[in-house]
C-alpha cells in the first residue's frame, strides 16, 4: 500500500446556384439525422415480467430493460446537460405524444431507470429525476462524457471523441462469507485503484421465488487487516436506513493492486423467501470511488453474489 499526497476538496461560401442547393440539401440533412439513432427504454435493477436482462459496460449494472422504446430521439423537442453535485444531468423537453406515453408507462411498474441504446445498442443507462413533469424529464447518474455525446446526437450534432480508452483497473466485487442465526453476510471489495481517497457503496438484491432478502446491517470493520486503508487516519460512516456505507482518508490516498476489504453487509430471508436472490451493486449515484483530489474515477463491478434459501 503507497500514501500519496492529497489536495482537498471537467470556408469558402459556394454563391453559384450549385452551392446553394448543396448547402440546402446539407441542411435538410443535418434536421433529418437529429435525434435519430438513439432510443431510451424504461429499465429496472430488479425483474420485471417481459423485461430483458442486460449487462452493459461502463457506469450500470446488471438491468433488466423493456423491450420497447419509450421515446426516441426523434420525439426530443431539446436537449442539454447541466452539474450537479451529484454529477451530470441531462435534462429533456419530449414531444407532447411521448411525454403522454411516458405519463402511461410510470402508472405502472415500469422501474426508475433509463437505459439509452445508439443504433440498438446500449450506450448508457441512469435514473429517470422523480420530480418529471409534463415534458420535462431528467436523467442523472451517466457519466458526463456519456450524457454530453447523447446530446449532441439529440442536437443533430456529432458525438464526442474519445480516444481509445485505457481499461479500467478498478474492480468491485462482493464475496458471501457464509451465515450465521439465519443472516447471510457479504462482503465488499475493491482491487487495481490508484490514490484512492473515498469510495461509498450501496447494493441492491432482486431475484428469488417468493418473500425477500431483506438487508438488516450494514458496517465497516477498520479493524481487519484487510481494511483498505489499514492504520491511516479515516472516517467510516454506515447508513443503515439507506443502505450504504462509506469511508473517507482524513489525509493522502491509497493504491492497492490485490482485493481490499471496504464493508460487510447483512441479509434475512423474510418468512416463506425461497430461491436464489442476487446481491449485486446499485451504480447510478449511491456507489463511486474518488480519488484525492475529490474526483470520481471508472471502475467495473464483478458477478452479483448469489444467496440461495430452501435449497
Amino acid at each position: 500500500m503507497r500514501r500519496t499526497g492529497l489536495v482537498m476538496v471537467v470556408g469558402v461560401v459556394g454563391i453559384g446556384v450549385t452551392g446553394l442547393a448543396s448547402a440546402r440539401a446539407e441542411s435538410r440533412s443535418v434536421r433529418e439525422a437529429k435525434g435519430g439513432g438513439v432510443s431510451f427504454h424504461l429499465a429496472s435493477t430488479a425483474p420485471i415480467n417481459g423485461y430483458d436482462k442486460v449487462a452493459p459496460e461502463g457506469d450500470t449494472g446488471t438491468l433488466y430493460v423493456g423491450p420497447r422504446a419509450v421515446w426516441t430521439g426523434k420525439e426530443v423537442v431539446s436537449a442539454r446537460t447541466t452539474d450537479s453535485r451529484d454529477g451530470s444531468v441531462m435534462e429533456l423537453t419530449l414531444s407532447a405524444e411521448a411525454a403522454e406515453r411516458l405519463a402511461t408507462q410510470r402508472k405502472h411498474q415500469s422501474g426508475d431507470r433509463v437505459a439509452i441504446y445508439v443504433d440498438n445498442k446500449i450506450m448508457s443507462a441512469g435514473t429517470l429525476g422523480t420530480g418529471a413533469s409534463g415534458s420535462r424529464v431528467t436523467i442523472t447518474g451517466i457519466t458526463a462524457v456519456n450524457s454530453e455525446s447523447v446530446v449532441r446526437l439529440l442536437n443533430g450534432e456529432p458525438p464526442i471523441l474519445v480516444p481509445t480508452q485505457t481499461p479500467v483497473s478498478a474492480l468491485l466485487s462482493l464475496v458471501p462469507v457464509g451465515q450465521s442465526d439465519g443472516v447471510y453476510w457479504v462482503d465488499v471489495f475493491v482491487q487495481g485503484v490508484t490514490n484512492l481517497r473515498s469510495y461509498q457503496i450501496g447494493l441492491v438484491v432482486s431475484g428469488g421465488e417468493s418473500g425477500e432478502l431483506v438487508r438488516e446491517v450494514v458496517e465497516i470493520d477498520k479493524a481487519r487487516a484487510d481494511f483498505v486503508f489499514g492504520q491511516l487516519e479515516a472516517i467510516a460512516a454506515e447508513d443503515q436506513i439507506g443502505g450504504r456505507l462509506a469511508g473517507v482518508l482524513i489525509d493522502g490516498g491509497v493504491d492497492m493492486a490485490t482485493p481490499a476489504y471496504l464493508g460487510t453487509y447483512a441479509f434475512r430471508p423474510s418468512p416463506g423467501a425461497r430461491g436464489t436472490f442476487e446481491v449485486s451493486f446499485e451504480t447510478s449515484v449511491k456507489s463511486f470511488l474518488a480519488d484525492g483530489q475529490n474526483e470520481m474515477f471508472e471502475y467495473r463491478t464483478g458477478p452479483s453474489a448469489l444467496i440461495t434459501i430452501g435449497g
